[in-house]
């Protein structure tokens, strides 16, 4: 009797270790039922921008705090968490990226709330559907919409670092 004991502890240890041993998967995954903390995923600051100040990570409960009356859209479209930063621009007060990433629950809610901003204006781009504007870039990709809007600055030149973020982001985006 001891020695089955002693089998079946050995036995459950070791299946314990093995299912430990499973990669962690990337944080905004596609493919997961798994939320992680989207400021895990906060690209660095683009070239000539300073890192990122005012960075919140807003859920269900918080994200009035953020975006006030617009907040209620998101949350009928199934927001479960949203992140938010600014990359300001040293020595210019005037110019400054923003950041926003929402996640919803399901891939349909985000495509909803990104068509209620911006319409049937989109367009192909990079594997995603978006909107390039003179100010910025919207696009949603699974259930994650990403606005990425710039003040002040050469529209050339901006639409070029928002590009870049994008990128950044859609690279962290993929399973």
């Amino acid at each position: 009797m001891k020695h089955f004991l002693l089998i079946a502890l050995l036995c459950g240890c070791s299946a314990y270790s093995t299912t430990q041993v499973k990669k962690a998967p990337s944080p905004l995954s596609q493919n997961t039922g798994i939320f992680l903390p989207l400021n895990t995923v906060l690209p660095a600051a683009p070239v000539g921008f300073g890192k990122a100040i005012d960075v919140a990570v807003r859920n269900k409960d918080t994200i009035f705090e953020q975006i006030n009356g617009a907040s209620v859209s998101y949350l009928e479209h199934g927001m479960r968490d949203a992140l938010f930063a600014t990359y300001p621009k040293p020595g210019d007060q005037a110019q400054d990226i923003n950041l926003e990433l929402y996640r919803f629950t399901e891939a349909h809610g985000a495509k909803l709330q990104f068509t209620s901003i911006n319409g049937n204006e989109a367009r192909p781009w990079e594997g995603t559907m978006a909107v390039r504007h003179d100010f910025g870039l919207e696009l949603v990709a699974g259930r994650h919409l990403l606005r990425i809007i710039y003040n002040g600055g050469p529209v050339a030149e901006m639409r070029a670092t928002v590009s870049a973020i994008a990128k950044k982001v859609l690279a962290h985006l993929s399973p």
